[in-house]
């Protein structure tokens, strides 16, 4: 299980969750995208045909680190997600495909801005996820992260052995949830709809970046704008959603949904309501199907 807020600029151009290719390839992975100027476009979260997945936070951090010598802008932090994806690695690889993306990604870590990477394995019972970060000292960063039989992995924008109140939140309700899962007393639409309530939760509004390490939805903010923005200010807040869930009987089926929260309508920030809003399809992606290597 897999369950995820966008927090990010309303404006920022971005193409919703649907399948995607690697060049020249045939669809072989589901993500949204961010819409570069140039250049194919990064994702924060994904998840391939075969069950490879990847995600993706930025780090805060108040002042960044110059450039490194040679460089003179910074590789798109999106891209990391999107390579691991596009190899669609079989289940059969995955373990040695993990270390070997971990190695890659530290071995570059430098050429992009502060970022936490979890990658993983959908389709591989027994091998764990990979964790990558380059700020702090974590003592979980690059390597395969320890796995426990109901074990639960929450990540936000610092490192992951850093805690944070939404974090601690999320992962006593996500706690909660699979405890209920597991005793079979909800159905998958029920617990889609009981994750989405959680990822819906929020502790109060937010008046800075700050406020943030709170509140698991994050309440539009008028923030200082950037080149994501494309305005001096912008409005900022919880943007998308996305639940993805994998049966463990054989075959192994994916689910994946992803629902707008926030939306921008005349320029102003609006709360999308389900499933109550005529036309809350429209902010809804919903894809299905089984897990396999070819």
């Amino acid at each position: 299980m897999l369950v995820d807020n966008r927090d990010e600029y309303l404006a920022r151009p971005t193409a919703r969750a649907q399948w995607r290719s690697a060049p020249g390839g045939s669809e072989q992975f589901l993500c949204g995208l961010d819409v570069p100027k140039t250049g194919a476009g990064g994702t924060w979260l994904g998840i391939s045909r075969s069950g490879a997945f990847g995600v993706l936070t930025n780090f805060n951090e108040v002042h960044p680190p110059p450039l490194p010598p040679g460089m003179d802008a910074l590789h798109s932090r999106g891209d990391l997600v999107r390579q691991w994806l596009e190899a669609n690695v079989p289940a059969a690889d995955a373990r040695d495909a993990l270390r070997r993306q971990v190695q890659e990604t530290s071995s570059v870590r430098d050429q992009y801005g502060a970022f936490n990477l979890l990658l993983g394995h959908a389709g591989a019972r027994d091998v764990p996820m990979a964790y990558v970060t380059n700020r702090g000292n974590d003592p979980l960063s690059e390597r395969l992260l320890p796995e426990l039989p109901g074990s639960t992995h929450a990540l936000s924008n610092s490192t992951l052995s850093t805690p944070w109140q939404k974090v601690d939140v999320v992962k006593q309700m996500l706690g909660d949830v699979l405890g209920r899962c597991r005793a079979g007393s909800a159905s998958q639409d029920e617990l889609l709809e009981e994750l989405f309530a959680m990822l819906r939760t929020s502790q109060g509004g937010v008046a800075k970046r700050e406020d943030m390490q709170r509140t698991i939805c994050v309440e539009p903010v008028q923030l200082p704008g950037n080149s994501d923005a494309q305005a001096p200010s912008a409005w900022y807040g919880t943007r998308t959603a996305t639940v993805v869930l994998i049966t463990r009987s054989e075959p192994r089926r994916a689910v994946y949904v992803e629902r707008d929260v926030h939306v921008l309508h005349d320029g102003k920030p609006e709360l999308v309501h389900y499933p109550n809003q005529a036309d809350s399809a429209h902010h809804e992606r919903r894809y299905e199907y089984i897990l396999t290597d070819t």
